[in-house]
């Protein structure tokens, strides 16, 4: 019982600080939120979490060809 509880607490910290897109935030704002929403709903909704990633890669790929 009480492993479970840590293991709990454990995954809960570790969402709250993950954050592998902070990089983006200055320059990609819009890229960065895509990401970032992607990355909160990772456990809690992946349809929403592969929904926002998608958009991200698509954001990506046209500011790539851009340049």
């Amino acid at each position: 019982m009480d492993d479970e509880i840590i293991l709990e607490e454990t995954n809960r910290d570790s969402r709250i600080q993950m954050n592998n897109f902070e990089f983006l935030r200055n320059n990609w704002n819009e890229l960065y939120k895509m990401a970032k929403a992607a990355e909160e709903n990772v456990d809690t909704d992946c349809n929403i979490s592969l929904i926002k990633i998608r958009m991200f890669g698509e954001q990506l790929t046209k500011k790539i060809r851009r340049n």
